[in-house]
């Protein structure tokens, strides 16, 4: 095929009516026409095609104001990555954690695990229990990484977090594309009580309508567009009350952040999973 499409190239080239002289090729020098023998090679080969590797990623947004249960927040990590795992099909998985912040980071969230993966190999298949024991000692590694980094804050500007969470989702899907990768499925977590205190329109809607006060000159809340992201919200029901804090019901939240998080947003957990850690030497396996 490549030899009759040269031929047919070479013969659209060559002048009408008879033979061919020197006076013809006169007009293309010698570079022209293997310039024209390359390009017409290159049209014939077809350069192979790898698929992108699928990969699952997930952002948690952990909150640590200290209305919220924060001295396991790290097992609650530790339980999501579990389950997100048990999700059927996903094999590799992409982690980030990241904090609510506070005063001293201008409200910008706090990195708690920086983008680290779970990919096993294919021969921890070949021996019962290996592939297990790899996955159980990747999600303890996540969870130490976590507790070395969670602090207590004194602000929840959840709102900040959530906006960061799905951002990051995007970047980082965007980065693995790179290199042949697809975000096959993209999860947020948020556990949180949702009680924000950091967005200021977000923070008055919830008290207004906590007193039963008209939304008629209230601020137009955020939006965070959470389209494409299997969303999972837990711990509304998780909360510390400091002396003089009113008690926000959860309709109230669910009604409020359902403005901020649009329509698809799903109904709130009232509790996180708590995934406690394992016996020393539990997830030892016999060589």
């Amino acid at each position: 095929m490549c030899r009759a499409r040269k031929a047919e190239t070479q013969r659209t080239n060559l002048p009408t009516g008879g033979g061919v002289d020197s006076q013809s090729f006169s007009h293309c020098p010698l570079i022209c026409l293997l310039l024209l023998g390359a390009a017409t090679a290159t049209s014939c080969l077809k350069r192979p095609t790898r698929e992108a590797k699928p990969v699952a990623a997930i952002a948690v947004v952990v909150d640590l104001s200290p209305s919220t249960v924060g001295d396991q927040r790290c097992d609650e990590l530790a339980a999501r990555v579990r389950r997100t795992l048990s999700v059927p099909g996903v094999k590799r998985l992409d982690v980030m954690a990241i904090g609510t912040g506070e005063g001293g980071t201008g409200l910008e969230p706090i990195v708690l695990v920086p983008w680290t993966r779970f990919e096993p190999n294919g021969r921890l298949y070949e021996q019962p229990g290996h592939a297990e024991a790899a996955r159980a000692e990747w999600i303890e590694s996540v969870r130490a990484t976590c507790q070395r980094a969670v602090r207590p804050t004194n602000t929840s500007p959840i709102f900040a977090a959530i906006k960061r969470g799905a951002g990051s989702i995007g970047a980082h899907c965007a980065e693995i594309e790179q290199r042949q990768e697809r975000c096959e499925r993209r999860f947020l977590a948020v556990h949180s009580d949702m009680r924000d205190n950091g967005e200021r329109a977000i923070r008055d809607r919830l008290a207004a309508e906590t007193r039963g006060r008209s939304r008629t000159n209230a601020a137009p809340l955020p939006r965070i567009d959470v389209n494409g992201l299997d969303l999972a919200i837990c711990g509304v029901s998780n909360t510390r009350l400091g002396a003089g804090e009113a008690y926000i019901d959860p309709s109230v939240l669910s009604s409020v952040w359902a403005q901020v998080l649009g329509p698809t947003m799903p109904a709130f957990d009232a509790s996180c999973p708590v995934d406690a850690p394992p016996p020393a030497g539990a997830n030892a396996v016999q060589q």
